[in-house]
């Protein structure tokens, strides 16, 4: 898969764990084992994220894992938000 695709999914999946914090009490997702054969390109992104320490993901529970944005990938959204908003600019 190009690396541009796969940037698009774990930046997809980083904002969708951005507005789960937003909206649910828990800040968290949770995915189920499945995931991993099911959509295996979230469950890559999502591992990845957690390699860069911008989500916690991991499995709690023999049936899903739990995922949750962490302070640093909140401020790497903010980041990515404001350089992007800059250039529509220029």
């Amino acid at each position: 898969m190009p690396s541009e695709k796969r940037r698009a999914i774990r930046m997809d999946v980083l904002n969708d764990l951005h507005r789960a914090s937003k909206l649910d009490r828990s800040k968290r997702r949770t995915f189920p084992v499945s995931v991993e054969f099911d959509d295996p390109e979230t469950f890559f992104a999502l591992e990845y994220l957690a390699e860069k320490k911008l989500v916690y993901f991991k499995q709690t529970h023999p049936d899903y894992y739990v995922a949750k944005i962490t302070p640093l990938g909140k401020s790497y959204l903010e980041l990515e938000h404001g350089s992007r908003k800059e250039a529509a600019c220029r």
